[in-house]
Parts: C-alpha cells; structure tokens; sequence
C-alpha cells in the first residue's frame, strides 16, 4: 500500500467520528473540490483499501454514500507494524548500500 492510501485511511478513521450527515458532506465537499486527475487518485485509494480488507464502501452520486472501517481498519496497531516493518527494511538497506560503498572505497585506496 502506498502512503496516498495510509493518508486516506487515516482520514478515514478521522471523519467516522463525525455524524452520518456530517460524513456525507465532507465527502461531497472533498469531491466536489477534485480535479480530474485527483479524484482518480482518491478512487484508486478507496479501491485499494476496500480490496485491502480495510473498509466497505458503496457509492452513491459519485461519492462514498456508505463507508465503514472493517476490523483491519480500526486496528491501529496493526497500522503501526506494517510502518515499522517498512522502516527496518529501509535501514537496513541503507545499511547494506553504506557498507558496500565503504568496502568499495576502501579498495581504491588501497587500505
């Protein structure tokens, strides 16, 4: 999942809290406010995440009319693994790129 995707499920999970009515117009304001290329972007979001396993959604006018957090969703702690298990394999390849440009150093110089 890309971070557009994590962006959107964390608002999401911000704009449940509202009313049903107050959900719905924050929706359609969002979407009223998107430009072609954005709105694209926004539905391959929910897309991804309903497939996910991360929410249910139906639509009505063009807008998410009914849109709900499924347990994977709600788990806040699961969010928080798959974040730190990204960031352990990014250091660790950085780690693995610093010690073959150290080794690679090394032998031009002759040490």
């Amino acid at each position: 999942m890309v971070k557009q995707d994590w962006e959107l499920l964390k608002e999401i999970r911000k704009v449940q809290k509202l009313s049903e009515e107050e959900q719905q117009e924050y929706w359609t304001n969002k979407f009223d406010k998107l430009d072609f290329s954005d709105e694209l972007k926004i539905r391959n979001s929910f897309k991804t995440l309903k497939e996910g396993d991360y929410i249910t959604v139906f639509w009505a006018d063009n807008i998410p009319y009914h849109l709900n957090l499924t347990n994977k969703g709600i788990s806040y702690n699961h969010f928080i693994s798959k974040i730190r298990s990204h960031s352990y394999i990014i250091k660790w390849i950085f780690g693995i790129i610093a010690t073959v440009i150290g080794a690679i150093i090394i032998s031009k110089l002759g040490f």
